[in-house]
């Protein structure tokens, strides 16, 4: 009888600590925490108020890392430092308006799309761009790093009147072309619309239906691209996407 209780004891004893470290790594995972690189200067899709970050990239981020069940951290940085930062481990994946392109799927890979815009140039009033080929002799203005750089520097490539001007932030691109030291800035249409809102003698002008599309960036062979990817289509299925949407593009 003493041996059978001892070894009753032990197996729920067995039972009791698998238990409890099933709770652990339960509480282990809700605990990871993800860091996000972003480049906060691109309404509505990462910008500031006040203190924090906010924006349609960012709401996005926050759905997926609730629907995979992992905590958030965004660190905002240079648009240019993006890639650099995944290629070093400094951010686990990035959020910031970024196209795949093939240049970039050698060094860093992406998720599926989550969202295709329209490509404009934001100009000034005073100035007569209807299409890509009014751009000849014009100066553009371009953020550092970005694919609307590379859109830029091939129209230079095949038009020696274009000159191409990058700066790092839309913002500072923004003043460049309102005191005429650019003629015009490539960027997606709903960040244009955002900077045109706020700058009345600003025009946009559609690029002959170009268009961008966003994805998320990983490391190489990040753990987390999968799970990331089954995320967007559910949030997708169930209209997330869409009530994000509709609350930073409605107006």
């Amino acid at each position: 009888m003493l041996k059978v209780s001892i070894k009753m004891l032990a197996i729920f004893a067995a039972v009791f600590m698998s238990s409890g470290c099933d709770d652990s790594a339960n509480n282990d995972e809700q605990n990871i925490q993800i860091v996000m690189g972003t480049s906060a200067d691109m309404p509505p899709f990462e910008f500031y108020k006040g203190s924090d970050i906010v924006g349609y990239d960012i709401d996005v981020a926050k759905a997926i890392a609730v629907e995979i069940g992992i905590k958030l951290a965004v660190r905002d940085m240079d648009f240019s430092a993006l890639v650099p930062a995944l290629q070093s481990g400094r951010v686990d994946m990035v959020l910031a308006s970024m196209t795949p392109t093939p240049e970039r799927r050698q060094v860093i890979d992406f998720s599926k799309p989550y969202l295709t815009l329209p490509l404009v140039v934001i100009t000034r009033d005073d100035v007569s761009i209807k299409s890509v080929a009014d751009l000849a002799s014009k100066k553009i203005g371009v953020q550092l790093g970005s694919t609307h750089e590379q859109f830029a520097k091939d129209l230079a490539s095949k038009d020696k009147s274009i000159s191409v001007h990058s700066l790092n932030k839309l913002a500072e691109l923004i003043q460049e072309l309102k005191i005429g030291r650019v003629d015009a800035v490539v960027m997606e249409t709903k960040t244009a619309k955002s900077f045109q809102k706020m700058n009345e003698n600003l025009q946009l002008v559609p690029l002959d239906e170009r268009t961008v599309s966003f994805a998320v960036a990983f490391p190489k062979d990040s753990k987390w691209q999968e799970k990331v990817n089954a995320s967007i289509e559910k949030l997708h299925i169930a209209g997330r996407f869409e009530e994000i949407r509709q609350k930073w593009f409605s107006n």
